[in-house]
């Protein structure tokens, strides 16, 4: 069987045939997603194409892996890495080799960050690709609006009660038409952590401004001198049936920020009349987090990387925005 296993690389030739295999082991993720997610590897150059790539038998797709490129900045030193998503065998050729070629192919990357693993894919991985190493896992929380439980049992709500501009402790939160309305620092670098995924021009551009998504934009900014202290991007949701709104992403360049941008995003939330709001981090809060009462659920999202300057204790903000989580983890 081995020997009738061949590895493709993504390219302009193979995208509509690589595309229509996604269409067809993904039947239940939006075609919007699986097509503006492989148009953007159409844009990346070469080398980071390269991640992108499927397994082939007697001509036909058994299975593949794609990427989406980032950046982040590590000591000062800017670096690209990609995120591995849409990684998939076809049911009636697994326990065949294929799911192995994958990832020994997957082994000569260096610069992987996954998230959302199967635990099955979580156990096995370690076995099979070189340098593997275990992060943070990305937790699932809820916000809780009580008084909006009848939301529960509505339709799908859209986010249309949205002031252009609210003061909240020291801060304005102001609504923006895109993101590339957002003043991002010249370097993307927002918070100063040890590690950051860089948000700058670029990631606002390929993120957002290109995505099939609609997305609401807050920058938030000091009130006593306008200078710019983060942004907040939501979205409508919905996660098994039940409307809700997602926190998507959010920056911010202190702690008091942070709990301004949350109490913020609970108020949205609220005058929106959802019950629930959801918020995918990697940051581990408490139950009662800036006065806030919020469920984080048993169930964390797998995290592994081949970057071998990152660990299990690198402090690296990840969300809904960053890989695929917020078109796979709920709708």
């Amino acid at each position: 069987m081995d020997n009738n296993i061949k590895v493709h690389t993504y390219s302009k030739y193979n995208h509509q045939k690589l595309l229509e295999y996604l269409f067809k082991e993904y039947p239940y993720r939006s075609k919007d997603y699986l097509k503006w997610w492989l148009d953007l590897v159409a844009k990346d150059n070469i080398n980071q194409q390269s991640r992108t790539f499927f397994i082939e038998i007697d001509d036909k797709i058994v299975g593949c892996t794609t990427s989406y490129t980032g950046k982040l900045l590590m000591k000062g030193v800017s670096k690209e890495f990609y995120w591995e998503c849409n990684t998939i065998v076809s049911p009636s050729m697994r326990g065949k080799g294929v799911g192995s070629k994958i990832y020994q192919y997957m082994s000569n990357f260096m610069d992987r960050i996954t998230v959302g693993l199967t635990d099955i894919a979580y156990k096995i991985q370690p076995k099979k690709i070189k340098f593997l190493k275990v992060l943070k896992p990305v937790n699932v929380y809820f916000f809780i609006n009580p008084f909006n439980f009848m939301s529960f049992f509505s339709s799908h709500k859209e986010l249309s009660n949205l002031p252009s501009k609210i003061t909240l402790n020291k801060y304005h939160f102001i609504l923006v038409n895109s993101a590339k309305d957002i003043p991002t620092p010249e370097n993307g670098i927002w918070m100063n952590n040890e590690v950051e995924i860089i948000r700058d021009s670029d990631f606002m551009d390929k993120r957002y401004d290109r995505c099939f998504q609609k997305y609401i934009y807050y920058v938030v900014k000091d009130f006593r001198n306008e200078d710019v202290k983060g942004y907040v991007v939501f979205r409508k949701a919905t996660l098994r049936g039940i409307p809700l709104m997602s926190l998507v992403d959010y920056r911010a360049k202190n702690k008091d920020t942070e709990k301004s941008i949350f109490k913020f995003s609970k108020h949205i939330s609220k005058i929106n009349g959802y019950a629930l709001m959801i918020f995918l981090s990697s940051k581990k809060l408490p139950l009662f987090c800036y006065n806030i009462f919020l469920i984080r659920i048993k169930k964390k999202l797998n995290s592994v990387t081949t970057m071998q300057s990152l660990n299990s204790d690198t402090n690296m903000l990840i969300t809904s925005a960053d890989a695929d989580l917020d078109f796979v983890y709920y709708e």
